[in-house]
């Protein structure tokens, strides 16, 4: 008992005193310099590394001296303590301050004494492309990571920007490109092969409704192409025909303007009557608040 409780005093005081050479306020403002932080972690070193031994050896002898009966000890740290998580949370409870405060900027120092680091694979390339360092150079990077020489050859053949899927349509357009060659390049943008009949109706472009209109007027297409274009469009269904029916008589309603301007005229001058003023401006497909303001 008399060994159990010298070496239990000991190892207390000892924890005792690194834990308030490390606490937050005997460390003082964050963030330490670097070579400050590495300074306090030897001495933290030191210290755990005492805290160990002390209860290592009282360990020993107080075992020696009861004939093992003070395993029951261990095991209460074992069984009780640590299945609880209160060892864990003692820990955290100790290194959550110490992290940031300590451990952090003392990285910062043996990193800035012996800099290992190597850029990742994107930095490495980018050095490649502009000509900061060579390939050999770049494979040997590679292989310092970990990654063998067919890897790294395939990470810088796959870098190259690929052109994009409006530029490949663009050079297939201007006839730089044959179909089976942009099919076999659509590969290079993503695009599954399997889904071939879904990208080649994206290859051209529909004229636009206003394009189909002016093409309806010049006897190029007829209505059914017309309409083919509004529903190519996108618009709604249940609007497909009246606005192909109002692109289609779209070039009569200059001329109906002119004939009401003249219908007009015509009632001023007691040609025509109210009655028959009404009657035309109805049938050239206005409103009967058209003929309002034609009489009024």
């Amino acid at each position: 008992k008399e060994i159990d409780e010298k070496v239990t005093a000991y190892t207390g005081d000892l924890v005792k005193k690194t834990l308030e050479e490390l606490s937050p306020e005997a460390i003082g403002d964050s963030p330490l310099s670097p070579e400050r932080a590495s300074q306090m972690l030897t001495v933290a070193g030191v210290a755990g590394l005492g805290i160990h031994t002390a209860a290592f050896i009282g360990g020993i002898v107080a075992e020696a001296a009861t004939l093992g009966q003070l395993d029951g000890f261990a095991r209460i740290s074992a069984e009780v303590l640590d299945k609880l998580g209160l060892g864990e949370l003692s820990r955290a409870m100790v290194m959550t301050p110490l992290e940031p405060l300590l451990l952090t900027p003392a990285r910062h120092f043996w990193n800035a004494e012996y800099p290992s680091e190597i850029p990742d694979s994107a930095e490495l390339i980018q050095m490649v492309v502009r000509e900061v360092i060579d390939i050999p150079t770049f494979k040997k990077l590679m292989a310092y990571q970990g990654i063998n020489e067919v890897h790294s050859q395939n990470i810088w053949d796959a870098h190259f920007i690929a052109p994009s899927l409006g530029q490949l349509l663009t050079s297939f357009r201007r006839g730089n490109l044959t179909e089976p060659e942009l099919i076999d390049l659509q590969i290079l943008v993503d695009l599954d092969k399997r889904y071939d009949p879904i990208w080649r109706d994206q290859w051209y472009n529909d004229p636009t409704p206003r394009q189909g209109r002016f093409m309806y007027e010049t006897g190029e297409i007829e209505l059914p192409q017309l309409r083919d274009i509004v529903v190519r469009s996108g618009l709604v269904p249940e609007f497909v025909d009246p606005f192909t029916g109002y692109l289609a008589k779209f070039q009569e309603r200059l001329w109906q303007r002119r004939y009401l301007v003249a219908l007009s005229a015509g009632y001023r001058a007691g040609v025509y009557e109210e009655s028959r003023v009404r009657a035309e401006v109805a049938a050239a497909g206005y409103s009967s608040g058209v003929a309002d303001w034609m009489i009024a």
